[in-house]
């Protein structure tokens, strides 16, 4: 049986964000994060959720 991924919340604002998303002129710890985000929602998009 294949195990159910964690489900995205995401607020409308987040969306916005990834659209431009460069990864420059932020400090590393947000970096690091929104790379791993971006890529999960590219991933999984059939597990994301609008607050």
């Amino acid at each position: 049986m294949e195990s159910e991924k964690e489900i995205i919340k995401l607020r409308p604002h987040h969306l916005l964000c990834t659209q431009g998303y460069s990864g420059k002129g932020y400090d590393e710890k947000f970096v690091l994060n929104m790379t791993y985000m971006t890529a999960r929602m590219k991933e999984d998009a059939g597990n994301l959720r609008m607050l």
